[in-house]
């Protein structure tokens, strides 16, 4: 069984699609938190699985294309960075009808179908999954995993490699990823009992100012005690506020 199935209902393979790196605390199977690089706003580079990409460097089709991206490149021209895909069009995205009698044949690291089997299928393999039958070339997807399958010969009924992989969002590669720089919440799809990629974001319509990792609202307040001024002089209170983000404005309380 993959690493970290269990623990899909948390929502961890958004952050495995991101590169970033769990930590963990003791007696504890699933992470407490993840520590992630390049979520930041960056004017040089493009950030895909942790991995900065500097201006017109491309991504590695291997890496790309099981998210259906392809020919990425990192555009950073302007003084904003963020990768830029081809559009990539499956025949069965587009309506066209496969061969009669004929089903679609998939590849695990592939996004589009790789071809068509065709009658006879007197030796093509079965899989039996989750109660439905499955061909050989037909990929499916496991109840309550974050799971890509494929129903290949020698399958056993272990969800394993070379059988299964992990889902590739491909999050920073797509229009998401500047919902990312803005730090928009995931929204998941509630029909299934795991989290695996989000379909959707939430993000504030409101400017908000940044004090290290907290966000305030334009209008919120908060004060800070025996605050070290950097010339040795310590001040009693400071008082501080959100009144144009995206910093925090702080003065000597009256």
């Amino acid at each position: 069984m993959f690493t970290g199935a269990s623990c899909d209902n948390l929502g961890i393979l958004l952050y495995e699609d991101l590169g970033c790196t769990p930590q963990y605390e003791e007696s504890k199977l699933c992470p407490v938190k993840y520590s992630c690089q390049g979520l930041e706003e960056s004017d040089k580079y493009c950030y895909f699985r942790g991995k900065a990409y500097a201006n017109q460097e491309i991504v590695d089709e291997s890496l790309s294309d099981p998210s259906c991206d392809r020919g990425c490149f990192c555009d950073s021209y302007g003084g904003r960075s963020s990768f830029v895909c081809a559009v990539l069009d499956c025949p069965a995205w587009l309506g066209v009808p496969t061969t009669l009698g004929c089903y679609r044949k998939y590849s695990l690291n592939e996004c589009c179908s790789t071809g068509e089997v065709c009658p006879p299928f007197d030796n093509v393999e079965k899989c039996v999954v989750d109660g439905t039958e499955y061909k050989e070339g037909e990929h499916f997807f496991p109840n309550n995993t974050c799971l890509i399958c494929i129903c290949q010969k020698g399958f056993n009924g272990k969800l394993e490699e070379p059988f299964c992989r992990r889902w590739n969002c491909g999050v920073q590669l797509k229009r998401s990823g500047e919902n990312l720089k803005k730090f928009c919440a995931p929204w998941y799809d509630n029909s299934r009992d795991v989290l695996c990629c989000p379909y959707k974001w939430i993000c504030l319509t409101e400017e908000t100012c940044k004090f290290g990792e907290k966000s305030l609202k334009v209008g919120q307040k908060f004060e800070k005690f025996s605050v070290d001024d950097g010339f040795g002089k310590i001040v009693d209170k400071v008082e501080c506020e959100c009144i144009i983000p995206p910093l925090v404005t702080c003065r000597d309380a009256a």
